[in-house]
C-alpha cells in the first residue's frame, strides 16, 4: 500500500530499531523504515516521509509497520 499523502512523524528508537511515530486523527502508528538513511538515525527528529507500506500478517509481531521510504526530509 502506497502512502498517498506525506506523513509527519517523530523519530524514536524502540529497543535497537528506529521507528517513525505518526499521531493523527486516526490514532498512533509506528512505521519501521526498511531503508532509513544513516543521517536520520537520531531520536527526536521531526520528519516528513512517503513510501510503500509492506503487508504483515496479524500474527507477525514487529516494532512498527514496515515501510520502504521513497522520500524523507526534515519537517519545518
Amino acid at each position: 500500500m502506497f502512502l498517498g499523502k506525506k506523513k509527519k512523524g517523530t523519530k524514536r528508537k524502540k529497543g535497537d530499531i528506529w521507528v517513525i511515530r505518526v499521531t493523527d486523527n486516526e490514532g498512533v502508528v509506528d512505521y519501521c523504515p526498511m531503508n532509513l538513511p544513516q543521517n536520520f538515525h537520531k531520536a527526536g527528529l521531526i520528519v516528513k516521509f512517503s513510501g510503500t507500506v509492506k503487508y504483515i500478517s496479524d500474527t507477525d509481531k514487529l516494532a512498527g509497520m514496515p515501510v520502504i521510504l521513497s522520500q524523507i526530509k526534515l519537517a519545518r
